[in-house]
């Protein structure tokens, strides 16, 4: 049971870590910018800020998670060189998630018109 548990936290890491290639694009993004527009609704004029700190957040969490789940997987599994690549996603990311949100591209969904 304790290895299920274990499998089961590691995945979830996974999912949310940089160690997977699509997990931005389908996962951290759509999550963070859920977050950031509840932020917004308490915290008004938050967003660009917000949506940085819950994409980050989601990163982290993700390698916590899979850090927790799978010790010795986690390690063999992204390398040094993929740690390098998942750093150059983020940053790569988390540049386009500002300039996107600073600009007014992309807005909470309960941002009243």
């Amino acid at each position: 049971m304790k290895q299920a548990a274990a499998r089961v936290i590691f995945f979830i890491g996974w999912i949310l870590s940089p160690m997977t290639s699509w997990n931005d694009a389908f996962v951290n993004i759509p999550l963070a910018y859920l977050l950031a527009s509840l932020h917004t609704k308490a915290f008004p004029h938050t967003f660009p800020a917000s949506i940085i700190a819950y994409y980050w957040l989601t990163n982290a969490t993700g390698i916590v998670l899979a850090y927790i789940g799978g010790r010795e997987l986690a390690v063999k599994e992204i390398g040094k060189k993929g740690i390098k690549g998942s750093l150059l996603t983020i940053i790569f990311y988390t540049v386009v998630l500002a300039l996107l949100s600073f600009k007014g591209v992309i807005r909470p969904f309960l941002h009243g018109r």
